[in-house]
C-alpha cells in the first residue's frame, strides 16, 4: 500500500478517529525523546492494555515506530513520515485542549523519574508508588501531592 493511497489515508483517519490516539500522537509530537508504554500509561491515565492497543493502531497506520532497548520498547514518531502523515500530525499539533495540556504536564512529571534518559519503573507500578520508592532511596519519607 502506497503511503499516499486512499487505503493509507483511510487507515490514518481511522487511527485519528479515537481521542486517545490523538493524545498519544500529541505527546510524541511535543517531546523529543521516545517513550515507553508505562510513561504513556501514566501521562494519559489509561490502562496498560488500552495504551498498548492504541500504540498498535498508530503503528499500523504508519505514524509511530517502536524500538526495543533492554526490557522496554520505546515508541517515537516514525522519522520517515509521508507528506500525508506529516500533514495530519501538523493538524494534531494545532489542537488546543485542556486535556492535552494535562497529559503534557503528567508526562513532564513522569519523565523526571527517568535515569540516564531511560525508564526504570516499568508498567506494574503506579506513578505515586514509583515516586515513593525513589524518595525512600534518597532518605525522604513523604511524597509531595503536586507531583
Amino acid at each position: 500500500m502506497s503511503a499516499n493511497s486512499v487505503a493509507s489515508f483511510s487507515r490514518c483517519c481511522k487511527a485519528l478517529a479515537d481521542p486517545t490516539r490523538v493524545r498519544v500522537l500529541r505527546l510524541l509530537a511535543d517531546v523529543s525523546t521516545p517513550l515507553c508504554v508505562c510513561e504513556f500509561k501514566d501521562a494519559l491515565e489509561e490502562t496498560l492494555y488500552n495504551v498498548s492497543r492504541h500504540l498498535k493502531e498508530l503503528k499500523q497506520a504508519g505514524f509511530i515506530r517502536g524500538t526495543k532497548s533492554g526490557r522496554w520498547v520505546y515508541h517515537a514518531l516514525d522519522p520517515e513520515l509521508s507528506p500525508m502523515h506529516a500533514a495530519m500530525l501538523n493538524a494534531v499539533q494545532l489542537l488546543t485542549d485542556a486535556r492535552l495540556a494535562q497529559d503534557a504536564g503528567r508526562l513532564k512529571k513522569r519523565l523526571r523519574l527517568r535515569q540516564e534518559q531511560r525508564c526504570v519503573i516499568g508498567p506494574a507500578e503506579s506513578l505515586r508508588q514509583a515516586q515513593q520508592k525513589m524518595l525512600r532511596k534518597k532518605g525522604k519519607t513523604h511524597v509531595r501531592r503536586d507531583i
